[in-house]
């Protein structure tokens, strides 16, 4: 069995160092299950434009090797579940994480090549009413998105 455990200090130091040398990326958004009040165009627009504000240093190319990839997993969770018991007019919740990854191509030995490795990423996650957890995803991003430039600059000397 494999435990989760946090990075070391001086591994969460250098997160930035596996973002060296990105200059362009592909935006890809995917969301499981899916939620009627998340525009998957909507983020990925907000992604876009946040990505743009990093400067001439990073661009937007769809047919880059490098993907930033936005998962989105919020799901509906009714009051009784996440009590354990029933209440009267108890509300549906939406509950789940919200991530930003990049991935890049690495070879691995034996294989015939590159293979899509996540090399950095970030979490956050959305509880509250189901009827908000849209507006609550879309409220995220920039500072999922900034937690991801800060890195980026830090990669590139700025």
């Amino acid at each position: 069995m494999l435990l989760a455990a946090p990075l070391p200090a001086a591994a969460q130091q250098e997160a930035w160092r596996p973002l060296r040398g990105m200059r362009a990326v592909a935006l890809d958004v995917a969301m499981s299950p899916d939620h009627p009040g998340i525009p998957m165009e909507e983020v990925e627009r907000r992604l876009a434009d946040l990505v743009a504000s990093a400067g001439p240093l990073l661009r937007v190319d769809a047919q880059a090797p490098d993907a930033l990839r936005v998962l989105i997993s919020v799901r509906a969770v009714s009051g009784t579940e996440l009590r354990g018991f029933y209440l009267p007019f108890s509300g549906v919740y939406g509950v789940g994480p919200v991530r930003l990854v990049v991935e890049r191509p690495a070879t691995l030995a034996g294989q015939p090549g590159p293979a899509p490795a996540v090399v950095w990423e970030a979490e956050r996650l959305v509880a509250g009413p189901w009827h908000r957890a849209g507006a609550l995803v879309l409220r995220l991003l920039p500072d999922l998105a900034a937690a991801f430039l800060d890195d980026y600059r830090r990669a590139h000397g700025q």
